[in-house]
Parts: C-alpha cells; structure tokens; sequence
C-alpha cells in the first residue's frame, strides 16, 4: 500500500458496538433517562471490577476528583501534593476545593511521582497525596506512597483516569488508596462519552460523595447538607455497561497493539519506547515513545503529520502553566525531571480502532524517519 493509500488515522477514538446502541434504546424506550437502574449497575459492576465496596458515579472525571476530595476534607489552608505530569484536572480540583496543589516531581523511568520528592514536600498544611496512574500502569510507588501517608496521617486519592483494569502485585488500580477516580472520557478505557467514578471502600466517605453529587440530599431524601448536581445519566451509564462486558477485550487487544509497535520500534536506536515493571499489568492507556532531545521530537512530529499521522505531547507540565506560574511563582527548573521528561516524550495514535495494517504502517513511517 503506498503512502497516498494509507487511511489518515486519528490520535485517538471510541470504540462503539451495537451492544452500546441497544442500551441506550432499551433506557430510552424506560422513559428513565436520568439517575436510573443503570446507573446502580454500572456502580456496582465497577466496583467489583476495583475489588471495592462502593462505587459512585459522577458526571466526569473532574467532578469526581472535585468530589472526593472533598470527601476527604480538603478545604481552605489545605496543600495536596501531586504530579505536575497529569492533565490539568487534576490540580484544578484541588484548587476548587480552595485548596493548594503542591507538585513534586517524578520518577524518570516510571513517570510517577517519586517518594523523596513527595516526602520533602509534606509540611503542617498537608492533607494528602495524590498520585496518578500514567498511561495505563499503576504508580509505581503506590505501596511507598500508602506508607507515607498512613506515617503522615494523609489521605491518599489515587487519580486513575488512565488505567482501569490494571494492576501492581496482583492488586488492581483503585484499591490502594483511601478512595480513587476514574473519568470515562470518549478516549478513555472504556467510556461513557462524559463520566466520573469513585471507588472506595470507605462507607462514610462513600455516603459523603452520594450526598454532594445530588444537591446535598442523603439516603433518606433529607436536604442535610448543601451540593450539587454532579449525577451521572442512565443514558451514559447504558454506555458504560455496554463497555465493561468488553473490559477483558479492550485490555486484551492493547496489549497486542502494544507488542505490535514494540515489534517496530524497539530496536531502532534513537527511540525509547515504554516497559513495564514485572510486577504490574499495565492496560496501555497510551503509548509514549521518547528521545534525547526536542528538536528530535519535533521534526518527527513534522514528519509524521505531513504522512497524516497525528501525535500529541501527554503532557506538559501543570507547574509551569500560566495560571498556576502566575498563582503560586513555579518556574522552569523547579521539578527538573517532569520538565525533561516533557520535552522529550510523544503520544503516537493508540485506540481500539486501530488495525494492525494501521499499527504496522505507522511503526514503520517511524523507523523510516529514523533510518
């Protein structure tokens, strides 16, 4: 197949079937469009995924984020100490808690935050930590990262956006901190078109996370407490159990996309490409490749997109965004290895719709730059 053949590909997509489209029918064909039966499903189908007791689901990943961290307290006065290598999301609902993010900097091999880093960071003003799981792994100081908080007398709130169904020491992300959230995000591992979920295994908490996502009304319809509406449609939800019986599936067939790339790339000398730890099972939310330098990246990006193959830089770093430079002083040089790491790292295009003529296509347009 010639270049001028080749399909353009996009970064990133859904992978919608017909399992999908019927539940959304059945739901629409209920009447119960809203905060129905499939919302309960979908919880309790994630929550036994996570190995947790309770899992509640929101509007998107934000508002989960937002609202477990006020689950946990976080307020006014309070520092959380998180990763600068994370979409902004993360932070920011921090920051909606009237909280302050304090970011510490992260491994250079795992891209997770490291734990001297965090430990130099913790003061009187800390409430918590929270770590996120990147590009389909599981932190790779999670237990260390427990450790410390449980020494330090902090939550700790796994952000795991990226990686549902995987897991460290057998155990899976989502179960190792005092609660978790998820986003179902149209490119995410399964997807809800826009979602959020917490998992957790604290009752209190839980209680607490269904209390405020529902304009502060209780178990019993008591207006308790003031909140807002933050609830998950039984459309979204329709999705999102669609997708969860294909969890083992979509797992499964990126970890062969995986190998397929690997298969291209791993042995071309100027390309890094990503490993994982023998003791996780990573799902590959995204594949990273990386190189020495920036220039590197830029004419590849170049030579890519004028082939029609998109890439992206996931991410540059929250610290040195305007707003949080202009809000709290960061500069370039303070966290110097999330700063190396984003100048060098790119996102090829890694989803479900891809096949393996795609795959091979692209690996090689890579190593035909290179060579």
């Amino acid at each position: 197949m010639s270049l001028e053949d080749h399909r353009r590909v996009p970064i990133a997509e859904p992978a919608i079937g017909e399992e999908e489209r019927e539940r959304v029918r059945e739901v629409l064909d209920s009447g119960m469009i809203a905060d129905g039966e499939e919302v309960r499903t979908f919880e309790r189908e994630f929550a036994t995924t996570c190995h947790v007791d309770h899992g509640v689901a929101t509007s998107n990943g934000t508002t989960a984020l937002h609202t477990a961290l006020r689950a946990c307290g976080i307020g006014e006065g309070d520092t959380v100490v998180t990763t600068p290598f994370s979409f902004v999301a993360t932070a920011n609902a921090v920051r909606f808690c009237g909280a302050e993010p304090v970011f510490a900097d992260i491994e250079r091999d795992s891209y997770a935050l490291s734990v001297d880093s965090v430990q130099d960071r913790i003061t009187a003003d800390t409430a918590g930590i929270v770590p996120v799981h990147f590009a389909g792994d599981v932190a790779a100081e999670i237990r260390a990262l427990r450790r410390l908080a449980d020494e330090n007398g902090l939550f700790l709130l796994e952000d795991a956006a990226h990686s549902l169904g995987a897991s460290a020491y057998g155990t899976p992300a989502g179960s190792f901190g005092d609660a978790a959230t998820f986003s179902f995000a149209f490119n995410k591992i399964v997807t809800t078109g826009q979602g959020g979920m917490i998992v957790t295994d604290d009752a209190s908490l839980a209680d607490s996370v269904r209390t405020f996502r529902t304009q502060g009304r209780n178990g019993e319809g008591t207006y308790e407490t003031w909140g807002l509406n933050l609830v998950m449609s039984s459309i979204h939800a329709a999705i999102g159990v669609a997708q969860m019986s294909k969890l083992d599936e979509f797992v499964e067939r990126r970890r062969q996309m995986k190998r397929r790339y690997d298969a291209h790339l791993s042995d071309v000398p100027d390309v890094e490409t990503p490993t994982t730890a023998p003791d996780r099972e990573s799902v590959h939310f995204l594949y990273n490749v990386s190189f020495e330098d920036t220039d590197t990246r830029r004419s590849l990006q170049t030579y890519l997109a004028d082939d029609g193959i998109p890439t992206k830089v996931y991410y540059r770093p929250v610290h040195l965004r305007e707003y949080y430079r202009r809000e709290f002083g960061y500069d370039e040089g303070a966290l110097p290895v999330t700063e190396r790491v984003s100048s060098s790292i790119l996102t090829l295009p890694f989803h479900l719709n891809l096949s393996d003529d795609d795959l091979q296509h692209i690996g090689e347009r890579v190593s035909a730059f290179f060579a």
